[in-house]
């Protein structure tokens, strides 16, 4: 009879204990994850604009796209006798970080 009881009471302290701790660990798993999320909302954009021969070339841009945004500074020229050819570079930001979203960001 002293069996009986003791394997009902072990079982539900035994539960008991998985209810207790399985909160904190589904807790550290979501931070370590937004923290991942955040350090990857950043990247690196390259753009050529093409201006005309007399336009003053802009020595940054602001860029904006599906939730990317940021400023990209000039790192080169290039005349193709009829225009100017400028490229840009620089890290943008993730402004609107949606998870479903296909790159993560709109």
């Amino acid at each position: 009879m002293k069996k009986k009881i003791v394997v009902p009471i072990f079982t539900g302290i035994l539960i008991a204990l998985l209810f207790i701790f399985a909160p904190s660990q589904t807790q550290v798993s979501a931070q370590d994850s937004e923290e991942s999320i955040q350090s990857t909302q950043t990247k690196t954009i390259t753009k050529t604009e093409v201006y005309g021969l007399n336009k003053p070339v802009k020595s940054s841009i602001p860029y904006n796209v599906a939730g990317w945004s940021g400023t990209l500074y000039l790192v080169n020229t290039q005349s193709t006798g009829d225009h100017i050819l400028a490229t840009y570079r620089g890290t943008v930001h993730c402004s609107e970080f949606v998870e479903w979203y296909p790159s993560g960001c709109r």
